[in-house]
């Protein structure tokens, strides 16, 4: 059986609200499917397989601001004809 780490997640793991603040930060014309989309790609799996009773999930943060600039880069381009 999976068993989390004994020392609070809290230090290692930011808040879903504290990086939706970030991402919004970085690119404030991202709508809210897109920034689910950019939290839903920035998760690391904890434990067995993900959505399992035994698992648990954290956002990376540094995966998510980094495609949050990635946005900015995309949104930024010329469409092609």
């Amino acid at each position: 059986m999976f068993e989390l780490p004994r020392e609070p997640l809290s230090h290692r793991s930011p808040s879903v609200g504290s990086v939706t603040k970030k991402i919004i930060g970085i690119n404030p014309n991202l709508s809210t499917h897109e920034i689910i989309d950019i939290v839903r790609r920035s998760i690391d799996p904890l434990g067995g397989l993900a959505g399992d009773f035994n698992s648990a999930e954290i956002v990376d943060e540094e995966r998510a601001l980094e495609l949050a600039r990635e946005s900015l880069v995309t949104a930024a381009k010329p469409a092609k004809k």
